[in-house]
C-alpha cells in the first residue's frame, strides 16, 4: 500500500472515531499533499518523506497558500499523524519525520476581545435600514455571550433552544454543550 491510499483508508477509518472538523483536516492535507505532488512532479511515498521534502512542503504552503505558520503546522501535524499511525501498523520503516527538526511550527496568536461596554454598544447599534447587517450583528452577540464558535452558534435551530439554554452538539469536538 503507498502513502495516499494509506492515507484514504485512514481518513475513512477515522469517519468512526474523529470529529467531522478533524476528518475534513486530514482530507484538506490529502488534497495538499496531493497538489504538491502534482505541482512539482515529485515522488511522494513513505521512503521520500524527509527533511527535504519537509522544507519543500511547507514553503509550498507558505507561498502558494500564504498559510500561516500556524496552520503549516496543522498540516505538518496531521502527515505526523499519517505516518506514524503507517509505521505502528508496519506499513513504514522511514522515521525521518520524527526528527526534532520535522517539528509542527507555530507562533503566538494575539487574543483580541471586546468589553462588554463595546458588546453593548454593538448590541445596540441601529442597523434596521440593513437586515443583513442587523443578522450578522445578532449572531455575533450570540458568539460572544455564548463562547460558541462560529461553526456551531450560526447552526442553532429552533430544537436547540430549550427554555434558557441552547443545547447543541459542537461540530468541532462532537460534545454536547449546555
Amino acid at each position: 500500500i503507498n502513502l495516499f491510499d494509506f492515507i484514504e483508508h485512514y481518513i475513512e477509518q477515522s469517519k468512526q472515531t474523529k470529529s467531522k472538523r478533524t476528518v475534513w483536516y486530514h482530507k484538506l492535507t490529502l488534497l495538499r499533499l496531493k497538489e504538491f505532488k502534482q505541482k512539482y512532479k515529485k515522488q511522494i511515498d513513505f521512503n521520500t518523506i524527509d527533511l527535504d521534502f519537509y522544507h519543500d512542503f511547507c514553503e509550498y504552503l507558505s507561498k502558494d497558500f500564504n498559510y500561516a505558520s500556524n496552520s503549516i503546522g496543522k498540516h505538518i501535524q496531521n502527515l505526523k499523524v499519517f505516518l506514524n499511525e503507517a509505521t505502528d501498523r508496519g506499513l513504514n520503516n522511514n522515521l525521518a519525520y520524527k526528527s526534532k527538526r520535522f517539528k509542527r511550527l507555530s507562533e503566538e496568536t494575539d487574543s483580541i476581545y471586546l468589553n462588554e461596554k463595546e458588546l453593548e454598544e454593538v448590541y445596540k447599534l441601529d442597523l434596521s435600514d440593513d437586515k443583513r447587517l442587523e443578522r450578522v450583528r445578532d449572531l455575533f452577540i450570540v458568539g460572544c455571550w455564548t463562547g460558541l464558535r462560529f461553526s456551531d452558534f450560526s447552526n442553532i435551530q429552533p430544537e436547540n433552544i430549550r427554555g434558557d439554554f441552547i443545547e447543541i452538539e459542537t461540530l468541532k469536538t462532537g460534545e454536547k454543550v449546555v
